[in-house]
Formats: structure tokens, C-alpha cells, sequence
């Protein structure tokens, strides 16, 4: 029997024990090292921007990984969970964030009550659903859980208009960066025209494909915002 992960969930569990740098087992990259602080600074704006984040606002993050975006957000909200299919990495994010809520869990099938939260984001992370019926569910699934009038980002997500575009200059670079987990595994790259199907669904949906100065990769990139 092939040792190659099955599912991207037991990659990051892999990770989880090869690496101590949350940065490292959830691949928080730029170029050919760490992301900056700058790059942390840029996303948790465009978070907080598009949710229209308030004080009082209980926040679900779907796909949080190590908590490494969680953990910039945590003063400009009341209460924040996690939800992520993998055991391994949702301890390494509890212990970062003891104050917060970790459930392991799929976008499709969130262990949440209906309208628990004000405001729920996935930020680089519906590329790893594995299918298109798993992402229209976990879409669902996150407006199940969100109350009327709340907001839903699914951010930096691969725009398949532009993925030429990446495989191309993706081809050109030299990938030096160290990784003991080795899969088969790809994205999901999705073409604007996917969110039309949501429109009855949600009060608005908004597509923003432009660019951002804080991280080049946007250019192949865009945001998702869903209201309630």
C-alpha cells in the first residue's frame, strides 16, 4: 500500500509533526521563505474590511489551520473558532490560542448550530475541497451557520481565468523550499462564473479579482464576499 496522503487533511497532519513553525506546517509563503509581517498586516485587513468586523461580532473561520490568521484578528472581534478536518494541526492552534474554540470538522458538515455566528471567513483554503459539490456544501453550510444580515468571505481563492497564467510562471521557478510530505494532490481552481449559481441564495454576492499590494500572488487570486 502507497504511504502517500489521501486527502489534504493528512498532509497538514504530517506537517504538523515534521514542523514546529506554524508557518512551515500550514504554508504560510512568500516567494521562497515566510510570509512578513506585512503580508499578516495586508490579509487581516482585507479581512476585517470585507466581513465589516465589529467588536461584538462572534466570527466561525473555516479551514484555520495553525490559527496563524485567527491570531491577527483577535482584538477586532468578541469570540472566534476554528473548524479543520486535521487533529494534528488544531492542537498546535489551541495551544496558540487558548481563548479560542477548535473543532475538528469539513466545510461540508460544520458541528454548529443554525445562526451561531455573526460572520465566518476561509482564507486560502476552499483550493483544497477537492471538488466542486464539496464547495457549493461548504458555501451552504457556512450561510447555515451565520446569522441573517451576516457576512461570509471566502478569500484568496485560486481564479481559474488566471490559471494559465500560473502554471506558466510556476514552471519557470525553481522550487528550493524543504518539505518532507510528498502527494499528488491539486487544487481547485475556480472560475468566477461558479458564484452565479449562489445568487438566489444570498442577499448579495460580491467578486473582487483585483489585485493586492501586500501579496503578489493575487494576481492570479480573488475574494468572495457572501451576505446573509
Amino acid at each position: 500500500m502507497s504511504d502517500e496522503p489521501q486527502s489534504w487533511a493528512e498532509v497538514y497532519d504530517r506537517r504538523a509533526k515534521a514542523f514546529d513553525n506554524p508557518l512551515d506546517i500550514c504554508e504560510f509563503y512568500c516567494g521562497e521563505g515566510h510570509v512578513a509581517e506585512d503580508w499578516l498586516a495586508g490579509a487581516r485587513d482585507l479581512i476585517v474590511n470585507a466581513l465589516q468586523l465589529q467588536p461584538t461580532d462572534k466570527v466561525l473561520e473555516v479551514g484555520c489551520g495553525c490559527g496563524v490568521i485567527m491570531q491577527t484578528l483577535l482584538s477586532r472581534a468578541a469570540e472566534f473558532t476554528g473548524v479543520d478536518p486535521a487533529a494534528n494541526v488544531l492542537e498546535k492552534a489551541q495551544t496558540a490560542i487558548p481563548n479560542a474554540r477548535f473543532e475538528v470538522g469539513s466545510a461540508a458538515a460544520l458541528p454548529f448550530h443554525d445562526g451561531s455566528f455573526d460572520k465566518a471567513f476561509s482564507y486560502q483554503v476552499f483550493h483544497y475541497l477537492g471538488s466542486f459539490d464539496t464547495a457549493r456544501a461548504g458555501i451552504l453550510e457556512m450561510k447555515r451557520v451565520v446569522r441573517s444580515g451576516g457576512r461570509i468571505l471566502i478569500g484568496h481563492l485560486p481564479n481559474a481565468d488566471r490559471e494559465a497564467e500560473y502554471q506558466e510562471q510556476r514552471r519557470r521557478r525553481n522550487f528550493a523550499r524543504q518539505s518532507t510530505v510528498e502527494h499528488n494532490l491539486r487544487w481547485l481552481w475556480y472560475p468566477p462564473q461558479f458564484f452565479d449559481q449562489f445568487r438566489d441564495e444570498f442577499a448579495s454576492v460580491a467578486i473582487d479579482t483585483s489585485e493586492r499590494a501586500f501579496d503578489p500572488n493575487y494576481r492570479w487570486r480573488m475574494d468572495v464576499v457572501l451576505t446573509v
